[in-house]
């Protein structure tokens, strides 16, 4: 499946599960990685494509599929080529031909387990931000 394109900025931080999901479905993409401001500001690049109209939401990452969809936000971009890395590979199982689900549990509430993961570390994640700022901002003040 060639024709991918990521674009986020060049860091890791949201953009890096759809990058370890693309790597871990085998899924040629091109990673289109923005300049990032250090001042704070936007960087000339990330004005330029928001300005486009073409980021969803107005905001990165996003990906633009070999069809020309766009989908955005990390954990829907990740859910989606999870999805894909499944399509048309079949394999028999009780002697009918079933469609391996790839790198997404083939039953929904297993499924609905993985996407309750995904989530939580999410949440994990934005806490730890959060206290880290805030550590940060309690020693500017002194």
């Amino acid at each position: 499946m060639a024709g991918y394109k990521l674009y986020y900025f060049d860091a890791r931080a949201k953009g890096e599960k759809c990058r370890l999901a693309l790597a871990a479905a085998k899924i040629d993409f091109e990673d289109v990685r923005l300049k990032v401001s250090l001042t704070g500001e936007e960087s000339e690049e990330w004005a330029k494509e928001k300005a486009s109209g073409r980021p969803p939401l107005g905001q990165m990452p996003f990906l633009v599929t070999p069809e020309g969809k766009i989908p955005g936000q990390s954990g829907a971009i990740m859910k989606y080529i999870c999805r894909q890395s499944g399509q048309s590979k079949p394999r028999e199982r009780n002697f009918d031909t079933v469609y391996s689900s790839g790198l997404c549990p083939e039953d929904s509430f297993d499924e609905a387990l993985a996407n309750m993961i995904h989530d939580a570390t999410d949440d994990l994640r934005n806490a730890v931000i959060k206290s880290f700022l805030r550590k940060t901002r309690l020693k500017r003040r002194g």
